[in-house]
């Protein structure tokens, strides 16, 4: 049985994973991209991923970049992205 799926979008595995995420958030979502590349790339997205703030931390800290940040973090959630 399979537990999870995890996506490498830094790099060490494949090295497109976050042009593609990005270009599926801007295309599905409407979300602006400079919006997201500051989302993904800003001091957040990487205090997120050294364990330094909580998953709801960052989305309530990204509602000033767009619109409805904490419901695209649980639509993106139920599809499986996990940032």
């Amino acid at each position: 049985m399979m537990v999870a799926i995890y996506f490498d979008l830094s790099g060490v595995l494949f090295c497109n994973g976050t042009h593609l995420l990005s270009r599926e958030l801007v295309e599905r979502h409407g979300i602006d991209r400079a919006a997201l590349g500051a989302i993904l790339f800003g001091d957040d997205s990487w205090a997120l991923r050294r364990g330094e703030i909580d998953a709801g931390t960052f989305w309530s800290r990204q509602s000033p970049r767009i619109d409805g940040a904490e419901t695209l973090a649980r639509q993106l959630a139920g599809e499986g992205f996990v940032l």
